[in-house]
């Protein structure tokens, strides 16, 4: 069952200083369905120009997973831990309250096109830490690979939430399934081309929500990425 479908143009958009963010999640209030993404705080795409840092919002005591799709992508934070995420890099991070994360486009010449992730919950006591994870495109390939889990599995970033985040590259014609088990959903967002899933043609910046199905299934219309985040449900 698809509990929410939203359309790229129906994204919040945001400009902040020269970069150019596009947010699915959180939306405004539109039902309850919306707000049903578990463990999901936000889930954002950033276009960030050359030199440029990341403007952010309150980010105290999150999970939060970043992909970089282009470019190369600095951090450096206010007790002197740094590191450098290039194309094709996964990271998982969490922040801490008190510590200031500063994120920056490492190109002096080409934009940074980077997904981002917010996974919190005020149940869970987050203990500090990065890891990154570079997925070649082989990896991803006409599968749904495993980028972030609770286990590590498949040498994927270890999360401290109950989540589990992969990434797929599907040539036309190419089909992938997802075991959805009760009381969790699924968030589906395409980053380029069209799939098809559940009836619908979603094109790139589109996303859905499902849950109460066995499995989710995404058939590629063109050539396409997308990414798929999987946690429990809230339970009121």
């Amino acid at each position: 069952m698809v509990t929410a479908l939203l359309r790229s143009a129906d994204r919040i958009y945001e400009t902040r200083r020269k970069q150019r963010l596009w947010r699915s999640f959180p939306q405004p209030k539109r039902g309850a369905e919306q707000f049903s993404m578990g463990c999901v705080s936000f889930l954002e795409e950033v276009r960030l120009p050359p030199g440029e840092d990341l403007m952010v919002g309150n980010e105290e005591a999150s999970e939060i997973v970043t992909y970089v799709r282009e470019g190369a992508f600095s951090y450096r934070d206010s007790q002197g831990a740094s590191g450098l995420l290039c194309g094709g890099e996964w990271q998982r991070l969490v922040t801490r309250p008190g510590v200031r994360v500063v994120r920056t486009n490492a190109s002096e010449k080409e934009d940074a096109h980077i997904v981002r992730i917010g996974l919190d919950h005020s149940k869970i006591v987050l203990k500090p830490g990065a890891q990154q994870y570079l997925v070649g495109v082989s990896a991803r390939r006409g599968r749904l690979c495993t980028v972030a889990s609770p286990d590590g599995r498949e040498q994927s970033l270890r999360l401290q939430h109950a989540a589990l985040v992969f990434c797929t590259l599907l040539d036309p014609g190419q089909h992938v399934i997802h075991e959805l088990v009760p009381e969790r959903v699924a968030w589906l967002q395409v980053i380029e081309g069209e799939v098809s899933v559940s009836g619908h043609v979603l094109s790139a910046g589109d996303s859905l929500t499902i849950k109460g199905e066995r499995s989710v299934s995404l058939t590629a219309v063109s050539s396409a990425e997308a990414v798929l985040v999987d946690v429990p449900q809230l339970v009121a």
